[in-house]
């Protein structure tokens, strides 16, 4: 049975809570990521950012703003204030269909991994992308391989 500690990514990129808005939106840019966990100074969970929540950040700090339109909207925000603080988490030795579970049920696209030890340690998260290379891979193992061409006679043969 696979459990979350199979394919989870270890140690993955964090945030500090104290950090820039913008600056964690061109970091998840560069790394091609849509969430990324928030920690304090001792590497516990405190929250997580997604690009949702810089997205809302924006529209609402454009719709509320008399500054002009070339500063960005996020320039002055910090993680705090637009991550989402209640997050639920899953435990690296959880079967793996625990996971997809919440994944589904809370219409959620990650899910942050804790020690079960220490709840608030994060030492990995598992995201939907996570899930589809789980699923090519069953996909991949599951498919008859392609059916060999039948043999072409030679044109040149009689």
């Amino acid at each position: 049975m696979l459990r979350v500690r199979d394919v989870m990514t270890v140690y993955p990129m964090t945030v500090c809570i104290s950090q820039a808005a913008l600056g964690v939106r061109e970091g998840m840019k560069l790394a091609h990521i849509r969430h990324i966990p928030v920690v304090d100074d001792e590497n516990c969970l405190v929250g997580i950012i997604s690009q949702s929540d810089l997205l809302r950040a924006m529209v609402y700090a454009v719709s509320r703003s008399e500054a002009p339109m070339e500063q960005h909207p996020l320039g002055s925000l910090a993680i705090h204030e637009v991550m989402t603080r209640d997050v639920k988490v899953v435990f690296p030795d959880e079967p793996l269909r625990t996971a997809v579970g919440s994944l589904i049920s809370e219409r959620i696209g990650c899910l942050p991994v804790v020690e079960r030890g220490a709840p608030g340690k994060l030492i990995g998260i598992i995201t939907e992308t996570d899930m589809l290379h789980i699923l090519e891979r069953l996909l991949d193992r599951d498919e008859p391989a392609p059916a060999a061409p039948d043999p072409q006679p030679d044109p040149g043969t009689p």
